[in-house]
Order: structure tokens, then C-alpha cells, then sequence
């Protein structure tokens, strides 16, 4: 897949003009528009990590591919909380309390997670806001089967870097000032993943760019 080549090649020089090292960010390769045939390409390259913006599809493709750790990235109702805790092997879109608490009743085992923030304030997108951040993460954390990983937020729509660079600058001040211990940030999609890895992206969610 030449396209793989080429968006590991541009994750590696934005790593570089950081200051940072390419080790430091983990790809993780949006299916959701993409059909079998070409699951199938990322997995012949070694690909062994996929993420899913629909339950049922992630539910799908995990008993079609088991060899792959498949990760929630969209939007999850409570209702589908049970697709997600027997499916998943992490959820990087938990933006309410009350997903977590349907989450963690569903789970027999530990579940990674990510809280999305919604650091835009943008009413199409879902999220905590960030002033309820430090008592969902202390709700969170204190569930017994969900393991808080760090936080995921998307950037607004816009011609303009700077807009993108921005949210992502307030996530991780928001990380570092709430729980500067965890270790995740999952930020930056196809067209804007070298901002997010300037501000400190630790994972980097791609989808048309890889086809």
C-alpha cells in the first residue's frame, strides 16, 4: 500500500519538525468507508490496529478480522454500550458519564478508554466540556472495568492550520493541568494530523488519506 508508505513517511516528518520521535505516535487507520478488500490490504501490510465510527460495522469487522484490536472512534450510544464491550479493544469516544457507567456494566474485563472533549464548543460535536473534565475523569477512573487513557477531541472545519493547531494546543494544556499522567492524546485525522502531532499527538486517526 503505497499510501500507508507515504502517511507514516509525513508522520515521521512532522514528528521531526517537533522535536519529537516518530516512535512517539501510533497510527491508527480509519475503515469506516472502506469495504473488506481493502481491510485486507492494511492488514497484508502489517497494519494490526483499526479504528470504527460505527458499533455495529466495528462488531461486524471484528468476528470478519479478529487478528485486528479494534477501536471505537465515533459516536456510541448507550444502547450499543454492549456491541462496544464485547467487540472493542478500546473506545476512544466516551463523551458522557453516562456512557462510561453503561460501559462498565457491560464489561467483564478491563476496557481502555479515551475521553472525548469538545474543546471547539462546536454543537455538532459531542464531548465533554472541558470545565467537566476533572469530574468525569474522577467518575471515570473510579469505575472498576474502564482504564482512562488519556483524551481524543476533533477539530473544527477549517482552510486555516492555525484554527486546528489550536485545539489541539488546548487539549494537551487540558491534559497536562487535569492529569498530566496520562499517557494518550488522540488527535489529528488525515487532514490535519501534523498540527495535531506539533501539539502532541500521541495518536493520529486517518481514513481517505490512506486510500
Amino acid at each position: 500500500m503505497s499510501n500507508l508508505h507515504t502517511v507514516l513517511e509525513n508522520i515521521s516528518r512532522a514528528a521531526q519538525a517537533a522535536g519529537r520521535s516518530p516512535d512517539e505516535i501510533t497510527l491508527l487507520p480509519v475503515t469506516k468507508y472502506y469495504d473488506l478488500a481493502q481491510i485486507q490490504e492494511l492488514i497484508d501490510a502489517g497494519v494490526t490496529r483499526m479504528g470504527e465510527n460505527r458499533p455495529q460495522q466495528l462488531a461486524e469487522r471484528a468476528q470478519l478480522f479478529p487478528q485486528i484490536n479494534w477501536v471505537m472512534i465515533g459516536r456510541l450510544q448507550t444502547n450499543k454500550a454492549g456491541l462496544i464491550a464485547r467487540y472493542a479493544s478500546e473506545c476512544q469516544s466516551v463523551d458522557s458519564v453516562r456512557l462510561a457507567r453503561a460501559l462498565d456494566r457491560r464489561l467483564d474485563r478491563a476496557l481502555p478508554i479515551l475521553l472525548q472533549v469538545n474543546i471547539s464548543g462546536e454543537e455538532s460535536k459531542t464531548g465533554f466540556a472541558p470545565q467537566q473534565v476533572p469530574e468525569a475523569l474522577e467518575v471515570a477512573e473510579g469505575l472498576e472495568h474502564l482504564d482512562v487513557r488519556g483524551f481524543m477531541t476533533m477539530a473544527p472545519h477549517s482552510d486555516d492550520p492555525t484554527v486546528a493547531r489550536e485545539t489541539f494546543r488546548k487539549l494537551r494544556e487540558l491534559r497536562d493541568k487535569v492529569a498530566p499522567t496520562l499517557p494518550e492524546l488522540s488527535m489529528g485525522m488525515s487532514g490535519d494530523f501534523p498540527q495535531a502531532i506539533a501539539e502532541g499527538a500521541t495518536i493520529v486517526r486517518v481514513g481517505s488519506a490512506l486510500f
